[in-house]
C-alpha cells in the first residue's frame, strides 16, 4: 500500500544517526525521534510541599527497565536568603519555576541534589521517603529517560530540589506522566 509519512511510531529496525533515521532499504529522513513507549505507568501530581522529603510514586521498579518522565506545571519555593531579608520580600519571598528548576538560582550544597537547579523535579530509586543522603538522586526536569539497573531498583520517589527544612513554605504541584520506554 501507500507509504505513510510522519508516522508517530518509528520503525523498530531503523538506524539512528543524530536526528536522522534510516529504515532498512530507505534513504535518511530528517526526524527527531522520541523513545518508543510501551505503556503508560501512571499520571500523578507531585506537590512542592510533600508530607516528608519525598513523594513515593511507585512501590517497586525492577531492574532492566527504562522509564520516560514528562512533567509540566509550576510550583513555588522560598529563597531562604530573601525570606531572611525583609527589604527583599520577607516571609512572602516566593520564586516560581517549572520542572527544570529556577535558572536564576545556582545549585546549592544544602539541596537534596547538587546536580539539579533549585526548584527542579528530582527523583530517586530505593531507600525511604525520609532519607537525606541521596546518592541515587537524578534530575528529572520536564523530560527524562532513566534506565533502571540492579543497583538502582526499588521504590521510586519524586520531589522538588530544595534545601533541607525549606519545603514547609513551598506551594503548587507538577503534573508528571511516567511511561515504560523500550
Amino acid at each position: 500500500g501507500p507509504e505513510q509519512q510522519g508516522s508517530a511510531v518509528p520503525d523498530p529496525k531503523a538506524q539512528y544517526s543524530g536526528d536522522k533515521v534510516q529504515a532498512p532499504g530507505k534513504k535518511y529522513e530528517e526526524r527527531i525521534m522520541q523513545p518508543v513507549c510501551r505503556s503508560l505507568i501512571t499520571n500523578l501530581e507531585v506537590p512542592a510541599k510533600p508530607d516528608g522529603l519525598w513523594t513515593q510514586v511507585l512501590d517497586y521498579v525492577g531492574p532492566s527497565r527504562k522509564l520516560r518522565f514528562k512533567a509540566s506545571g509550576t510550583w513555588a519555593w522560598q529563597d531562604p536568603a530573601a525570606a531572611a531579608a525583609p527589604s527583599v520580600g520577607g516571609a512572602d519571598a516566593k520564586r516560581e519555576c517549572g520542572p527544570d528548576g529556577d535558572p536564576g538560582m545556582p545549585p546549592s550544597a544544602d539541596a537534596l541534589s547538587q546536580d539539579a537547579l533549585i526548584g527542579a523535579l528530582i527523583g530517586k530509586f530505593g531507600g525511604s521517603s525520609a532519607a537525606i543522603k541521596n546518592t541515587s538522586a537524578f534530575a528529572v526536569g520536564s523530560y527524562c529517560v532513566v534506565e533502571v539497573t540492579d543497583t538502582t531498583k526499588g521504590p521510586l520517589y519524586l520531589t522538588i530540589n530544595d534545601v533541607l527544612g525549606g519545603m514547609a513554605n513551598n506551594s503548587g504541584k507538577l503534573s508528571v506522566s511516567i511511561w515504560e520506554a523500550l
